[in-house]
């Protein structure tokens, strides 16, 4: 494997240096192929990943009751207390998009908003609000002055949820300034 990664550069290589080189091209396709079946070939080798077998209902619930720890702990102002109770419950459900939101609301809060978009980023593909973590995307996007960002985001809360009074005020506030 090591030796088709080095010819893959040495030949990539070649047909960027001389792309008339139709030598190279046909060999670095060869090597492209080769690495393509061993990659089908390990990941089928691999047991699944953590992340793709869903979590059991026992999970789910634990998961669930994590997140509303975390609530309870961000309410009283205890962000690292909230952190903690989001990480746990992302470890016992890798898809609870209320547990990634939550953590990603700690980060906005704490003023880490890179950290924030990150997560924020991750809990949109997830089963959570759509609408809360757009607006907390946008707003951590606004934070990082990535205008054009916090816009698109915005947008699509208020698409998510048309007449959205928080996504239209956010998004009138950029067209006073």
């Amino acid at each position: 494997k090591k030796e088709l990664a080095k010819a893959h550069k040495v030949l990539n290589t070649l047909a960027l240096l001389d792309p008339e080189d139709g030598k190279a091209r046909a060999r670095l396709a060869d090597v492209e192929r080769l690495l393509a079946r061993e990659a089908r070939d390990a990941a089928k080798k691999a047991p699944p990943s953590r992340s793709k077998i869903a979590p059991s209902s026992e999970e789910q619930a634990q998961a669930a009751a994590l997140v509303d720890k975390g609530r309870a702990a961000m309410s009283s102002g205890k962000l690292d207390k909230a952190a903690g109770h989001f990480r746990a419950a992302l470890k016992a459900d890798p898809s609870s998009g209320a547990a990634a939101l939550g953590l990603a609301t700690v980060a906005f809060e704490q003023g880490n908003n890179t950290r924030a978009v990150e997560l924020a980023r991750g809990a949109v593909t997830l089963r959570c609000d759509a609408v809360k973590a757009y607006l907390l995307l946008g707003d951590a996007n606004y934070n990082l002055r990535r205008v054009e960002a916090a816009t698109r985001a915005w947008q699509r809360a208020g698409s998510i949820r048309p007449g959205h009074r928080a996504a239209q005020a956010r998004l009138d506030k950029l067209k006073v300034k």
